[in-house]
């Protein structure tokens, strides 16, 4: 139906912060998140983008009222002998696009 991916990942958990979404956080960019979307821009009079499609002016203001989600920075173990190797443990980190990344794919049927 739409984009997959980790920014997906991202959109899920900041729009469950904010209480628009409460389904599985897999990546997918389905019906379930394109109406928590939709319902996430009609409370905040979003009309910039389109319904349902995660656009910069809805991305923005999704992101300056979450925090970005715990399982997306970078983590690092508290005590580096922890990992064995006297090193720390790097997580990953997304580049911070999130969403509709306008790849040609549509959150609506043809």
């Amino acid at each position: 139906m739409g984009d997959d991916g980790p920014e997906v990942t991202e959109l899920q958990l900041r729009l469950n912060q904010s209480k628009f979404y409460f389904g599985d956080i897999d990546e997918n960019f389905d019906e379930q998140v394109e109406a928590a979307v939709r319902g996430y821009q009609f409370s905040r009079g979003i009309a910039d983008d389109e319904p349902g499609v995660y656009g910069v002016a809805t991305r923005k203001r999704l992101e300056s009222e979450t925090n970005e989600p715990q399982s997306l920075r970078p983590t690092q173990a508290s005590h580096p002998a922890e990992n064995g190797r006297g090193r720390q443990r790097q997580g990953s980190h997304t580049s911070g696009k999130t969403g509709k990344t306008g790849k040609g794919r549509s959150s609506r049927p043809s």
